[in-house]
C-alpha cells in the first residue's frame, strides 16, 4: 500500500564524471483540491487535520488565504497570537530532529526522555495560547489567554533547551556565540549531542561538505505568484517549482543567513553542513527570544493579508522547513479552488539545492557516502519519509530509510 503522505526517493549513482543524483517524489501536491465545494469554515477546520506536519503553519496559511479571498481582516492581537503558535511549532519541529536524529549521527542515543518533555511542554503552551482551538478560524476577532502562565511554560521550554541542547538559556547562548570564534569555543566545550555532532563534523573535515550554488527564494509578488498557481500547468509548478528560471531554496539556513554568526560561518564553509546545522539551533534560540518578547510586550501589528485578485487569497507563512504558500479561490463562501506550495518541493527539487549538494560530494566508499548523504538530507529536512539508494555503476544496494518527523 502506498504512503498517503508520499515519499522521497533519492538515488546517488557513480558515473565517470562523478556522482549523479536523482530525486523522485510521490508527494500528493494537488491533494488540497479536495476542498473544492466546501465552505470556508469547513476548510479552515479540516485542512490542518489533512496536513498534520506543521499543522499550525498550515492552519495559519489557510486562515490568511481564506481571509484575503473573502475580505475578512483579523485583529492585530489575533495575528500576533497565531504567530506565537507557528513559532512554538517551529521550535518543536527543529528540536525533534535535534534530539532524535542528531545524536545517532554523533554516536549517541536518541534523547527520548527530553523529546517526551518537549512534546508535553509544547502542547501545554499551544493550549494556553489557543484554549478554545478557534484562533485559526477566518475572521476571528478576539484572543485572550493568561500571558503569565504562557511565560512560565515558555521558561520551562527554554530550560529544557538549555539542558538538552544549548547548555545555557537561549538569550545566554545568542550572546555567547555572537562571533564565529565564540561558536567554535561553544562547539568544542559543550557536552550536548548537538555540540558533539558539530564537533564530530569539524574534526572529520566535513564542515564544508555539500557546498553548492543555491539561490534563496525572494519575496514574490502576490499577483505573479497567484497567476502561476492558477495557470494550466500549476500542478507541474507545485511539484517542481522554480522562479525566474531556477530552483530556489527556502529554509532555516536562508532565514538565518544574515544573523550572527552565520555570515562569517558561511564565509568559512559556504553553505555546507556546519552552517546548515547551526541554522536551526540559531532559529530555536531566536524564536524563543521572539516569543518571550511578544508575550511581555503589546501584541504588535503584522502584515495584513494581501488579496492577489478579487475572490483570490494568498496565505504565506514561514514554517519550520521554509515558506509555505496557500492559495484559495472563493465564491459566495464556497471554495472553488485550493492550491498549496510547500517548502519541500523547493528544497528537494530534482535540480535544486539537495540534488546539487549530493552530486557535488567527493567520491568515497559506500559507507562514507551514505553518512554524508544522510547528513545533507537531514540538514535540508524533508517533511516526509525518504529512501536513499547509493547505486554503483553495475549494481544496487538496499535503500537507507529516513525517518518521518
Amino acid at each position: 500500500m502506498s504512503d498517503p503522505a508520499g515519499r522521497l526517493n533519492i538515488q546517488l549513482r557513480r558515473t565517470p564524471q562523478g556522482l549523479a543524483c536523482a530525486i523522485r517524489s510521490t508527494r500528493p501536491v494537488t491533494a488540497a483540491s479536495m476542498f473544492a465545494g466546501r465552505s470556508v469554515t469547513q476548510t479552515a477546520t479540516l485542512l490542518p487535520m489533512l496536513y498534520s506536519i506543521c499543522a499550525k503553519a498550515q492552519a495559519s496559511a489557510c486562515a490568511s488565504a481564506l481571509e484575503s479571498a473573502t475580505g475578512l481582516v483579523p485583529t492585530d492581537p489575533v495575528r500576533a497570537a497565531r504567530g506565537i503558535l507557528v513559532k512554538i511549532e517551529t521550535i518543536r519541529e527543529h528540536l525533534w530532529r535535534i534530539l532524535l536524529d542528531w545524536p545517532r549521527l554523533s554516536g549517541d542515543s536518541p534523547d527520548q526522555a527530553s523529546t517526551a518533555l518537549l512534546l508535553a511542554r509544547v502542547k501545554a503552551l499551544l493550549t494556553l495560547v489557543d484554549p478554545d482551538g478557534d484562533l485559526f478560524q477566518p475572521g476571528v476577532q478576539a484572543v485572550g489567554f493568561d500571558r503569565d502562565a504562557a511565560l512560565e511554560r515558555l521558561d520551562e521550554l527554554d530550560a529544557l533547551v538549555a539542558r538538552a541542547v544549548l547548555g545555557m538559556t537561549a538569550d545566554q547562548w545568542l550572546e555567547a556565540i555572537a562571533r564565529p570564534d565564540d561558536l567554535v569555543r561553544w562547539i568544542g566545550t559543550t557536552e550536548t549531542s548537538a555540540a558533539r555532532l558539530l564537533r564530530t563534523l569539524s574534526a572529520a573535515g566535513e564542515a564544508s561538505l555539500g557546498q553548492c550554488e543555491s539561490h534563496a527564494l525572494p519575496e514574490l509578488d502576490p499577483r505573479a505568484l497567484s497567476a502561476r498557481l492558477l495557470a494550466p500547468d500549476a500542478a507541474d509548478f507545485q511539484a517542481a517549482p522554480s522562479w525566474d528560471g531556477c530552483p530556489r531554496e527556502t529554509s532555516p539556513f536562508t532565514r538565518q543567513a544574515d544573523h550572527e554568526p552565520m555570515p562569517a560561518l558561511v564565509a568559512r564553509h559556504g553553505n555546507g553542513l556546519l552552517p546548515r546545522l547551526v541554522a536551526p539551533l540559531l532559529e530555536v534560540a531566536r524564536l524563543l527570544s521572539e516569543v518571550r518578547a511578544t508575550l511581555t510586550e503589546t501584541m504588535p501589528a503584522s502584515e495584513d493579508p494581501r488579496r492577489a485578485a478579487p475572490g483570490v487569497g494568498l496565505g504565506r507563512v514561514e514554517a519550520a522547513r521554509g515558506r509555505l504558500v496557500h492559495l484559495a479561490r472563493v465564491e459566495q463562501g464556497r471554495i472553488l479552488d485550493y492550491r498549496i506550495l510547500a517548502p519541500t518541493e523547493w528544497n528537494f527539487h530534482p535540480e535544486g539545492l539537495l540534488a546539487k549538494a549530493l552530486s557535488g560530494l567527493p567520491m568515497a566508499d559506500e559507507g562514507r557516502l551514505a553518512r554524508w548523504a544522510e547528513l545533507l538530507i537531514l540538514s535540508t529536512d524533508p517533511c516526509v519519509a525518504y529512501d536513499l539508494l547509493i547505486a554503483p555503476s553495475a549494481s544496487c544496494h538496499d535503500p537507507v530509510q529516513g525517518s518521518e518527523p
